[in-house]
């Protein structure tokens, strides 16, 4: 069985896995193979550790690869770790209440992936109490 190993990658809403290198056990000395158009995939598209798989409608190229039958052995694993994004809000002006209480309104969420959705609860504070402090 044909071995290969795939990248680690930061969450990105999908399941695509980049190969990075094919491992050819058996091979006969002398011959030469080569895989292309090859593409993978994570079982999940959720941060963790996936087993990764080859998907159908690569090609194997070399000079004999009609002497060999390619199975890929589908142990590869790679791990999707978690993308990093920065969240902003903006808080509502207040008219003097002795309090520092404020309210938080219209989150921001950058570098979300398309297609995700977040909220956040939160509460917030002005640094003083005392008009325009």
């Amino acid at each position: 069985m044909v071995g290969f190993t795939a990248e680690d990658k930061v969450y990105d809403g999908t399941a695509v896995a980049t190969i990075r290198d094919f491992v050819f056990p058996g091979l006969i000395e002398g011959d030469a193979l080569a895989v292309t158009a090859a593409t993978a995939s994570f079982a999940e598209s959720k941060v963790g550790t996936w087993v990764v798989t080859i998907d159908d409608g690569f090609t194997v190229t070399g000079n004999d690869e009609g002497n060999y039958l390619i199975n890929f052995a589908d142990n590869a694993t790679a791990t999707i770790t978690p993308k990093e994004i920065t969240i902003s809000f903006t808080a509502d002006d207040k008219v003097y209440d002795g309090t520092t209480a404020a309210t938080v309104r219209d989150f921001s969420f950058l570098g979300l992936v398309a297609g995700d959705a977040m909220e956040v609860t939160a509460t917030a504070s002005f640094a003083g109490s005392k008009v325009g402090k």
